[in-house]
């Protein structure tokens, strides 16, 4: 009679065990998994808005630079060339807003 008991006691036990191992399991699914999906997809955007304005800043050194070398006068005519490029740029974007 001792062993049956003690086998019924280790199965209830087992038992409880593992329904409480699989709620846990269940609930770091449901919470654990779209939070450490959220922070990625955080980190990846951060990581891509900082190498875009990186290399935006690059280019735009690199083009007042390159504008300089080849146009006549000081730096002054390739921020001038490149202003009113940027600010032609603006201005389509800006007629095309929705008001």
């Amino acid at each position: 009679m001792d062993r049956d008991t003690e086998t019924k006691n280790s199965d209830w036990t087992v038992q409880v065990t593992d329904g409480f191992v699989s709620l846990v399991e269940s609930l770091k699914a449901k919470t654990t998994g779209p939070a450490l999906r959220i922070v990625h997809a955080i980190v990846h955007a951060f990581i891509i808005i900082t190498v875009g304005i990186s290399v935006l800043t690059l280019l735009v050194i690199g083009s007042i630079r390159l504008v300089n070398a080849y146009l006549p006068g000081d730096v002054w005519a390739a921020h001038l060339l490149l202003g009113a490029l940027f600010c032609s740029i603006g201005f389509i974007f800006w007629s095309k807003r929705r008001p």
